[in-house]
């Protein structure tokens, strides 16, 4: 999601200055997508490690979790397109920034009750919200617009 929205926002930037923060912001977007996109079968590739069977579902809950998945595409196609068409650059960023505020919060309490073989795993995920938030704040420091 960070990594298409802040596409759309760079399509919007305006000042070189604040498309290289931007683009900086890209990068590590698409780092966290990454990792984010890697994050189950690590976490798995740990439990194994020590002896561990992955998690297991009932059907039930698989089903419900493909449902939150299918309610988050949606949702995310729906938040792109009002990026698209109604918010400035300053305007996504800061979207952006708030949102993953809060998952950053969440993440980095998570920490503290993570397995420590899965610590690693965790970590790097924190690291790279974390660095993505960074590159957010850079961006709206160097946007006037923001400022108002």
């Amino acid at each position: 999601m960070f990594a298409s929205a802040l596409r759309i926002a760079l399509g919007k930037a305006q000042g070189c200055a604040s498309a290289a923060a931007l683009s900086r912001a890209l990068l590590a977007a698409e780092s966290l997508e990454t990792i984010e996109a890697n994050f189950e079968s690590s976490i798995n590739a740990s439990k194994a490690k020590r002896g561990e069977k992955p998690t297991r579902l009932s059907k039930s809950r698989r089903s419900q979790i493909d449902q939150y998945t299918a309610d988050g595409a949606a949702f995310q196609a729906q938040q792109l397109t009002e990026f698209e068409t109604a918010l400035s650059a300053s305007q996504i960023v800061a979207a952006l920034a708030a949102g993953l505020a809060s998952d950053l919060q969440f993440w980095s309490n998570a920490a503290k009750y993570t397995h420590p073989d899965d610590l690693p795993v965790v970590n790097e995920l924190v690291s790279a919200k974390r660095e993505l938030h960074v590159a957010l704040k850079a961006f709206l420091a160097c946007t006037p617009e923001s400022a108002a």
